[in-house]
């Protein structure tokens, strides 16, 4: 019994220091100090990263995520996905994959990493009274409403629905007059150059998952107007009703 109860005991103790072994190199791996590429300022999305905005620091491994850049070759010179903030460790997915030219503007870029090659950055002026008070961000998404006039026929449309609004270049005093980039076809920008022209276009925000068959009306002409409202215009001296337009 005493044999067996000694063979017990140093199996016990033989067990405590494999353990003890294990966890004393797992912590010292742990407190690994290695090296990480960080932001040493605040990073705005689609901006161009140069070695000033980056520096390598020392921390323990157990802090650094497995896949963040260890080398500032790694980052400069590719454009941030989103904003980055000071003291950040950079990873891959705050960064675009698409290798964009240096001298390619911010905008561009935000366009590219869309992935929609089809697609292009049109923008539209506005003022507080055509854009929801001059309120728009850049990801908001808006229904386009065209007020032209056509010879004699006065026509409001909704153009095109759920556009996707990539970048707002406000004026001086926030909810005033700006310029929307908005994202579209060639065939949109054309339709749009053309009512920028010749009437007003109004942007409607469009709320979180919108329902984009709601924006597809038929348009509101004056003749339209007045009927839905129960409204019958008879022309002067004439007795009949005004015919349509």
């Amino acid at each position: 019994m005493k044999r067996s109860a000694l063979v017990w005991l140093g199996l016990t103790l033989l067990f405590a220091l494999v353990a003890s072994f294990g966890v004393v190199r797992t912590l010292r791996v742990q407190q690994e100090m290695v090296d990480v590429v960080v932001a040493r300022r605040e990073i705005l999305p689609f901006e161009a990263i140069d070695e000033g905005m980056v520096e390598i620091i020392s921390r323990p491994r157990a802090a650094v995520p497995a896949d963040a850049f260890r080398d500032l070759a790694a980052v400069v010179g590719r454009h941030a996905r989103g904003l980055i903030l000071p003291g950040s460790d950079l990873r891959p997915g705050h960064l675009w994959e698409t290798a964009v030219p240096r001298d390619r503007s911010r905008l561009a870029v935000s366009l590219t990493g869309l992935g929609l090659p089809g697609q292009r950055a049109f923008a539209v002026p506005f003022d507080a009274n055509t854009a929801v008070g001059g309120l728009l961000v850049p990801g908001d998404r808006v229904d386009l409403v065209a007020h032209v006039r056509a010879g004699d026929i006065l026509l409001a449309k909704t153009v095109a629905a759920n556009i996707q609004v990539l970048d707002v270049i406000a004026g001086q005093d926030r909810g005033g007059a700006g310029t929307a980039v908005l994202v579209v076809t060639p065939a949109l920008a054309e339709e749009l150059a053309w009512v920028l022209q010749n009437g007003v276009l109004r942007l409607a925000l469009n709320p979180f998952h919108a329902d984009e068959e709601a924006a597809a009306t038929p348009g509101v002409s004056a003749d339209s107007f007045l009927e839905r409202h129960g409204v019958r215009v008879l022309p002067p001296g004439t007795g009949q009703p005004a015919p349509r337009r």
